[in-house]
């Protein structure tokens, strides 16, 4: 599956909030989650490569505890003026935890984790994220996934991204770092 998504650094996410429940928006999860990125090196170099090999925990916010997890690859960014834009390949898992372990186990480390609080909206074809995330602020991630025959043109994607970044009221800011890079950046500084 591609994926196009956007990612725009913000300062009021109950702003955007309200802007989404006015033009529809469906609010369709509220979760916590745990990133740990998995450093898979010696047998192959993902972050020089440009990508990533990810075990998400995801956590109900009201009650706490794990609701499940994904194992999640994401492969290298291609060319793309404002949008990242990867193919990206999960699987669920319904013992994050022990797949870490497992990791852990076949002598691989985990070299940085991000933890964030997310509201999830659906609006038309888009998700809209609303992510508190450590350590690195507020964001909201408008993200289409293209699956295969979909048939939507990118430029009629990328059309359909900048006109929700205009209705939301969003500045037009794009960050094409992943939170890992992101996170990644913050340490080095």
């Amino acid at each position: 599956m591609k994926e196009f998504e956007v990612k725009i650094p913000v300062d009021n996410l109950e702003y955007v909030e309200d802007r989404l429940r006015r033009v529809g928006a469906v609010l369709v999860d509220v979760r916590e989650e745990v990133d740990y990125y998995i450093d898979t090196k010696p047998c192959i170099d993902l972050v020089s490569n440009d990508s990533a090999l990810r075990v998400r925990i995801l956590k109900d916010s009201q009650v706490g505890g794990v609701l499940r997890g994904e194992l999640t690859y994401k492969g290298p960014r291609e060319n793309h003026s404002f949008a990242k834009v990867r193919k990206e390949v999960s699987v669920e898992v319904d013992n994050p935890l022990n797949l870490l372990e497992i990791f852990k186990a076949l002598g691989f480390k985990i070299f940085v984790s991000v933890s964030k609080k997310r509201k999830i909206y659906q609006y038309k074809v888009y998700k809209v994220y609303l992510d508190d995330v450590e350590e690195l602020g507020k964001f909201v991630e408008i993200e289409f996934t293209q699956e295969v025959g979909l048939g939507l043109e990118e430029s009629a994607i990328d059309r359909g991204i900048l006109e929700l970044v205009e209705v939301l009221d969003l500045p037009k800011v794009f960050i094409k770092e992943s939170y890992l890079e992101l996170m990644l950046k913050k340490r080095r500084s």
